[in-house]
Protein backbone atom coordinates (compact mmCIF):
# COMPACT_ATOMS: atom_id res chain seq x y z
CA UNK A 1 0.00 0.00 0.00
CA UNK A 2 2.54 2.30 0.64
CA UNK A 3 4.58 1.68 -2.59
CA UNK A 4 1.24 2.78 -4.13
CA UNK A 5 1.07 5.69 -2.41
CA UNK A 6 4.33 6.80 -2.97
CA UNK A 7 4.45 5.80 -6.62
CA UNK A 8 0.75 7.59 -7.03
CA UNK A 9 2.00 11.02 -5.20
CA UNK A 10 6.14 11.20 -6.05
CA UNK A 11 6.47 9.21 -9.17
CA UNK A 12 7.72 5.25 -9.82
CA UNK A 13 11.19 6.79 -9.97
CA UNK A 14 11.04 8.20 -6.33
CA UNK A 15 11.61 4.66 -5.45
CA UNK A 16 15.01 4.75 -6.49
CA UNK A 17 16.08 8.17 -6.05
CA UNK A 18 18.92 7.20 -3.77
CA UNK A 19 20.02 3.98 -5.23
CA UNK A 20 22.78 5.52 -7.85
CA UNK A 21 24.49 7.41 -4.90
CA UNK A 22 24.68 3.87 -2.98
CA UNK A 23 26.09 1.69 -5.42
CA UNK A 24 28.73 4.45 -6.18
CA UNK A 25 29.83 4.05 -2.70
CA UNK A 26 29.18 0.57 -1.85
CA UNK A 27 30.36 -1.27 -5.50
CA UNK A 28 33.83 -0.24 -5.29
CA UNK A 29 34.52 -0.81 -1.46
CA UNK A 30 32.95 -4.67 -1.74
CA UNK A 31 35.36 -4.82 -4.77
CA UNK A 32 38.58 -4.16 -2.59
CA UNK A 33 36.92 -6.24 0.22
CA UNK A 34 36.42 -9.38 -1.48
CA UNK A 35 39.85 -9.02 -3.83
CA UNK A 36 41.91 -8.30 0.00
CA UNK A 37 40.30 -11.23 0.89
CA UNK A 38 40.64 -13.49 -1.49
CA UNK A 39 44.87 -12.66 -2.20
CA UNK A 40 45.19 -13.46 1.58
CA UNK A 41 42.73 -16.54 1.89
CA UNK A 42 45.44 -17.88 -0.83
CA UNK A 43 48.52 -16.66 1.07
CA UNK A 44 47.55 -17.99 4.55
CA UNK A 45 46.23 -21.36 2.10
CA UNK A 46 49.84 -21.88 2.67
CA UNK A 47 50.79 -21.20 6.04
CA UNK A 48 48.18 -23.24 7.66
CA UNK A 49 47.40 -26.94 6.98
CA UNK A 50 43.96 -28.95 8.09
CA UNK A 51 42.37 -28.85 10.56
CA UNK A 52 43.54 -25.77 11.83
CA UNK A 53 43.51 -24.37 8.39
CA UNK A 54 40.35 -25.27 7.78
CA UNK A 55 38.99 -22.59 9.95
CA UNK A 56 41.86 -20.18 10.39
CA UNK A 57 42.26 -19.21 6.81
CA UNK A 58 38.86 -17.69 6.07
CA UNK A 59 38.87 -16.48 9.67
CA UNK A 60 41.86 -14.65 9.27
CA UNK A 61 41.79 -13.74 5.82
CA UNK A 62 38.01 -11.84 6.50
CA UNK A 63 39.58 -10.00 9.86
CA UNK A 64 42.60 -8.87 7.69
CA UNK A 65 41.21 -7.69 4.79
CA UNK A 66 38.12 -6.00 6.94
CA UNK A 67 41.51 -4.27 8.82
CA UNK A 68 43.24 -3.79 5.67
CA UNK A 69 39.85 -2.19 3.88
CA UNK A 70 38.86 0.32 7.17
CA UNK A 71 42.26 2.02 6.96
CA UNK A 72 41.72 2.56 3.25
CA UNK A 73 38.27 4.36 3.66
Amino acid sequence: MLFVKISRYEGVTSLWSGLLPTLLISVPSTVIYFTAYDQLREAFSSHFVPPLGAVSVPFLSGTTAGKKFIFLE
